[in-house]
């Protein structure tokens, strides 16, 4: 895969206009030699001489769960599902004040997991049964898949022994699938919608937004992204 030079070069900060993605997906769309899925999906769609795209939202804020729909709703459009993750920690947002959005988007195709913490505490297995009982009790779906939250390096240690072990935990908690071990899924290139510019102490996107790479016919590449960080404008943030 061929990353241009300028497809690596700073685009917009956050917050991105909604255009951007619009357009992302339009082209998606109209491309044949893509094929479009989620975490959950990915083996039914595969195909050797297509390139594979994976959509995911990750609801990490307050703001990502009230600004969910503004992604959701262009997905929608395009006949695209994307994965959902959402965290039960209740440190953003508390998951059962969202259970009837979560049902509504979920009742269209839309495929909800969970957005793990437990890796911050010490008994990390006990944490994660107990995070999966709750997206359940809160939600009234049975998670298929989850990923992890990404906390710097805190609890670094944690999560990397919570990753060596990670399919065993998805099978004995009921899941099909995480992108937590290669023995599921292993991407060839993430995409995404959060960089960090330390100068400047914001978010940003590069170029590849618009111009996507040279992908490869038979890899897998993630476009991940966060609610939180779009708005729907006319003004791209430069």
């Amino acid at each position: 895969m061929e990353l241009n030079a300028m497809n690596r070069r700073r685009l917009s900060f956050a917050p991105y206009d909604l255009s951007i993605y619009k357009s992302l997906l339009n082209h998606l769309s109209n491309d044949k030699k893509y094929v479009i899925s989620n975490l959950e999906n990915y083996r039914i769609q595969a195909k050797e001489n297509k390139i594979h795209i994976i959509l995911r939202h990750d609801v990490d804020t307050s703001d990502c769960i009230k600004k969910m729909g503004l992604l959701l709703e262009e997905d929608l459009k395009w006949g695209f599902r994307p994965s959902v993750y959402l965290r039960v920690d209740e440190e953003e947002y508390s998951l059962g004040d969202w259970k009837v959005f979560i049902e509504e988007y979920h009742l269209k195709g839309v495929p909800f997991g969970l957005h793990s913490v437990c890796y911050v505490n010490q008994n990390y297995l006990e944490t994660f049964r107990h995070e999966t009982k709750k997206f359940i009790l809160k939600t009234g779906i049975v998670p298929k898949s989850f990923t992890l939250h990404g906390l710097g390096e805190y609890g670094m240690e944690n999560r990397l022994q919570f990753i060596k072990t990670a399919k065993e935990v998805a099978i004995d908690n009921g899941y099909r699938v995480t992108d937590c071990s290669e023995d599921f899924i292993s991407y060839d290139y993430v995409m995404h919608d959060s960089h960090w510019d330390m100068a400047n102490q914001k978010r940003y996107i590069m170029k590849e937004f618009i111009r996507l790479p040279n992908f490869s016919k038979g890899k897998y590449y993630l476009i991940l992204t966060h609610p939180c960080y779009w708005r729907n404008g006319s003004q791209v943030n430069v």
